[in-house]
């Protein structure tokens, strides 16, 4: 049921894949879908993408070892968290989060990186709590970690073309929101 709601859907709301089977005689418009073709001046963009990926990816993984390497001293002194990886893996620097202590050090830090013109949103909100997520689906099991830890994430800029004057200033921002403070540890 679901494989064929689906092909109707990327058939532009028509049952054609039956069709191309030989299953029915001839196809019609039976429900919602959309066109998912990319258009030429889309592939063009993508094809130097594609082309340049090694590039990309290298200067990606750059600013993302850097900004792991940079903000060292703040997880030394506990003042924020980074990511972890497991032994033997790999992550293609997708993008970089720190973890602050709670709900409103995350606010507070996005808010003084904001009145800087640095863009830091929070994360994604947990799947359980979106409203597609209450609608359709449930949580499994006790939310011991979920919500709060999506509450303590802050995803800095990482980009392609980041220059490292801009990482630079991303850094500098950051740890100049505890200098006021002292860099008092957490409890």
């Amino acid at each position: 049921m679901l494989v064929e709601r689906a092909e109707i859907i990327r058939e532009k709301g028509t049952n054609r894949s039956q069709f191309l089977r030989g299953q029915i005689e001839k196809y019609t418009w039976v429900g919602l879908g959309s066109s998912y073709l990319m258009n030429e001046i889309s592939a063009a963009f993508l094809w130097v993408q594609i082309n340049a990926r090694e590039r990309i990816q290298t200067r990606r993984m750059a600013i993302h070892d850097n900004y792991r390497t940079a903000l060292l001293h703040l997880v030394a002194a506990g003042q924020i968290e980074t990511q972890e990886y497991p032994e033997g893996t790999e992550h293609n620097a997708h993008m970089f989060n720190i973890k602050l202590r709670d709900l409103d050090e995350r606010d507070a830090m996005s808010a003084w990186l904001r009145a800087r013109g640095i863009v830091a949103p929070f994360h994604y909100e947990p799947l359980h709590s979106s409203m597609a997520g209450k609608r359709f689906g449930r949580f499994c099991g006790l939310d011991r970690f979920t919500t709060a830890e999506s509450a303590r994430l802050l995803r800095l800029p990482l980009f392609y073309n980041m220059t490292s004057k801009q990482q630079d200033r991303v850094i500098l921002s950051i740890e100049e929101f505890w200098r006021p403070k002292g860099l008092r540890k957490r409890t």
